[in-house]
């Protein structure tokens, strides 16, 4: 397997008990059932298979040759030629070399002593001779890397794990450590080495597999499995795939992905809760790449291979917790680091964010739907003479005191700003980290008080308000439209930047890939024979004129990415500035709908004049729809009865259809609501407050009872109770119903007994009334006795003297 570099097989033939004399079988059919489908790997086999049954070393009916990897480059012992591949070691008669493969029955590893304990070489060795599956988890370089960047992380808690594992550490630090660790990797001294070298020198371990955590067989249904688009099945048939690979790539990647688990939680505990992209940009090329003659794949799956560490890192079940990421904010330090803060103002009261006496709630309402970094200044609510900076973090809103001491201005000691337009210049170029390391942002958008609230009263006529908000929605329209047309650029330039970034990741391990290739054939010039220096040269010469074709699609892509950068961060600053715009608008265009309403228009016939295209035809048919004028309810006095009681609203209100209504005064000393509702007339409180009128006591919203009349005329009273499902349609007196119904008038007698009765109820309902009343006065005086007494037995039971 070794002298074909087909290694990746091994473990099929393993796991299906191939024992040598087995092999002699073997034909393109079978290696087919086997799983081995490419015709070319199939030849490949089957040659070095002829090769070693008619080599002289074989064995009849025995499994004598054992595999072995090599950290450089070694000669056979019989013709001196490179450990290549068959085809260049036919002059020694030996196809596999077997001078240096085949072993003696006698030197063969026995089965109490496996044979991973004799490697002395950990890189690029495959997994299998590394460790024992039943035993351990990992090979034990990883377990000892892991194990020490684990203790670090949660030793330190002021290490930014993330950045560590981007960060590069010397080069010669690296190999150094490596070289340690080839012997035995668990008693190694790791204290006189940094993180990043250490989390350098496990992705480099990891990089230099024969077969990766991922095995190559297994990269084409993982990269097709990273096209479903939906991540719960993305991450289910990934989980499934996991379960499928051999044991000792199934056991290292449990334990790699537990480690970086526990490095995002430790993060996480931080207080930094950006998505780990460092992390998965570290895995993206370490756990699974194509087969080396389909290298340049790596390039064109870049975006497939985030996706699979993506789907392995926060969405497979490792078994242990991982912290809920907060949403990522592309190229957010860049932008930061690239904003015109312009100069610092004069005086306080000439600063655009400063808003002076302006509460807290009302801070709240202006920073809904704000980007992070946005900031305001208003005046202390317990202290005069002192501020409060409100900033965007997190998608929630940050409070920090603006402290004034002995003249000098800060968040906290030392104070050594003379104004609070210098401390807050200062903080718009600088992290707020230095001051709390919880809020690294900048002051990067302050909230204009140039855009503060709305008209304080609309005045005029209907036609000249529609006329208004017909303005005022067309402009908001064209905001909106273009706000969504810089957003859906703004997703698309910020895919491409993500994935040219990958790609010049890509473009990067290759490079490294040809450097390593020309100074590897370069130091073993000196050793090539006469006959093969010419050819040698000429793939040196090869490999430079491709990596120099590399390089400069390196530099596009640099410069594609720069352009795509500064296209991104002139589009944001778009968004940005419609952003205050669009939400004021849209107040104002709630406000005048609002004011339409509460004149009679109903809102189906606001939304058709919005959406018509001729706007005067609209608003002729919506003033003539509507019949603004000509609604009753504008008329109090056919609702108003400021001298009825609740047995004469019954009385007026019987026999009539649901909607019918009016307003009394009622016994409590506000005003009621009578209504027909279900063929029964209902009762209301109305409630009446400094703020308003209203049903509910804490939402009294409605400066009037006609604005009250007005908007439940439009509007179902289910708003208030779900028991009352009908509007204010009909006053009681209105002209758009006939008076009310009275009893019929069969003769002077009926009429006079029929009104006698009606007194008769009036002075019963009275006498329960006064009742009541006194009830209530004597059960208040007996409160008051018990009271007495019970404070009179607590002084003697205190005082026994």
């Amino acid at each position: 397997m070794n002298s074909v570099n087909l290694n990746r097989y091994a473990d099929i033939f393993k796991a299906r008990g191939m024992r040598g004399c087995d092999l002699l079988q073997l034909n393109s059919q079978k290696l087919t059932k086997m799983g081995i489908t490419e015709e070319f790997h199939q030849k490949a086999l089957l040659v070095c298979l002829d090769e070693l049954v008619h080599s002289r070393g074989y064995v009849s009916g025995a499994s004598a040759v054992r595999e072995h990897a090599f950290a450089m480059l070694k000669r056979c012992d019989r013709c001196n030629k490179f450990l290549r591949e068959i085809p260049h070691q036919r002059k020694c008669g030996q196809g596999a070399h077997l001078s240096s493969a085949l072993l003696s029955q006698s030197s063969l590893p026995s089965v109490d002593h496996s044979p991973y304990h004799r490697l002395k070489i950990l890189f690029g060795v495959g997994l299998c001779y590394l460790f024992n599956s039943c035993d351990d988890q990992a090979p034990q370089l990883v377990i000892r890397c892991v194990r020490e960047l684990e203790s670090r992380a949660r030793s330190d808690r002021t290490l930014d794990l993330y950045q560590l594992y981007h960060a590069s550490p010397r080069l010669d630090q690296i190999e150094d450590l490596r070289t340690k660790l080839q012997g035995d990797a668990m008693s190694v001294d790791l204290s006189g080495y940094g993180f990043s070298t250490i989390a350098s020198v496990l992705k480099r371990f990891l990089l230099e597999l024969p077969d990766t955590v991922i095995p190559i067989q297994w990269y084409n249904k993982f990269i097709d499995v990273s096209g479903i688009t939906n991540d719960e099945q993305c991450a289910s048939r990934v989980s499934r795939l996991v379960q499928d690979l051999p044991e000792h790539h199934k056991s290292t990647l449990h334990f790699v992905m537990v480690h970086f688990c526990q490095i995002c939680q430790l993060q996480y505990a931080r207080g930094m809760t950006e998505p780990p992209t460092h992390i998965i940009d570290f895995l993206c090329h370490a756990f699974l790449r194509p087969p080396w003659d389909k290298a340049v794949e790596m390039v064109c799956h870049t975006k497939a291979h985030l996706r699979i560490i993506e789907m392995l890192l926060l969405c497979v079940d490792w078994g242990v917790e991982r912290p809920s990421f907060a949403p990522k904010i592309t190229s957010g330090s860049i932008l930061e680091t690239e904003m015109d803060v312009g100069e610092c103002p004069s005086s306080l009261h000439n600063a655009e964010w400063y808003w002076g006496d302006i509460t807290r709630e009302e801070v709240n309402e202006k920073f809904m739907d704000t980007t992070d970094g946005t900031f305001l200044v208003r005046n202390a609510s317990n202290r005069k003479g002192e501020y409060t900076l409100t900033v965007r973090k997190g998608g929630t809103n940050k409070l920090i005191k603006v402290l004034l001491k002995n003249g000098k201005y800060g968040f906290s000691e030392p104070f050594k700003f003379d104004t609070v337009t210098e401390l807050i210049h200062h903080y718009r170029t600088t992290s707020l980290a230095q001051y709390n390391c919880m809020l690294d942002i900048k002051l990067l958008y302050p909230l204009s008080r140039k855009q503060k609230g709305l008209e304080s009263a609309i005045v005029g006529d209907p036609v000249s308000v529609a006329e208004k908000l017909m303005n005022i929605h067309k402009e908001f329209t064209a905001k909106v439209n273009m706000y969504d047309g810089y957003s859906e650029d703004f997703s698309c330039t910020d895919r491409d930047i993500c994935l040219k970034q990958h790609v010049l990741e890509a473009f990067e391990v290759t490079v490294r890939m040809f450097d390593d290739q020309i100074f590897l054939l370069e130091n073993f010039q000196k050793y090539t024979q006469a006959s093969e220096i010419w050819n040698a040269r000429d793939t040196i010469n090869l490999l430079k004129c491709h990596l120099k074709s590399v390089k400069d699609c390196q530099r596009l892509a640099e410069d594609e990415l720069k352009q795509q950068f500064a296209f991104s961060h002139s589009i944001e600053r778009e968004m940005v500035s419609l952003k205050p715009d669009i939400i004021h608008l849209f107040k104002l265009k709630e406000k005048y709908e609002g004011w339409l309403r509460q004149h009679g228009m109903k809102q189906q016939y606001i939304s058709q004049f919005l959406m018509a295209n001729d706007s005067a035809a609209s608003l002729k048919y919506l003033l003539s729809d509507a019949k603004v004028n000509a609604l009753p309810q504008e008329n109090e006095g056919t609702w108003l009865l400021k001298d009825c009681t609740r047995l004469n609203a019954e009385h007026l209100l019987a026999r009539h259809p649901d909607g019918t209504f009016l307003v009394r005064p009622s016994q409590t000393g506000q005003y009621a609501l009578s209504i027909v509702c279900n063929g029964v007339v209902n009762h209301c409180i109305i409630f009446q407050t400094v703020h308003g009128f209203g049903f509910v006591e804490s939402y009294t919203i409605f400066k009037s009872l006609k604005s009250l009349v007005l908007h439940y005329a439009q509007n179902s009273l289910e708003e208030y109770n779900d028991l009352l499902n009908t509007t204010l349609a009909y006053p009681v007196f209105g002209t758009s119903l006939k008076q009310p119904l009275l009893p019929p008038k069969e003769n002077s007698k009926e009429k006079a007994k029929h009104d006698k009765g009606i007194q008769k109820q009036i002075e019963k309902q009275k006498r329960i009334q006064d009742q009541m009343t006194q009830q209530d006065s004597d059960q208040e005086s007996r409160q008051q006795d018990q009271i007495k007494v019970s404070r009179i037995r607590g002084y003697v039971l205190t005082h026994p003297r």
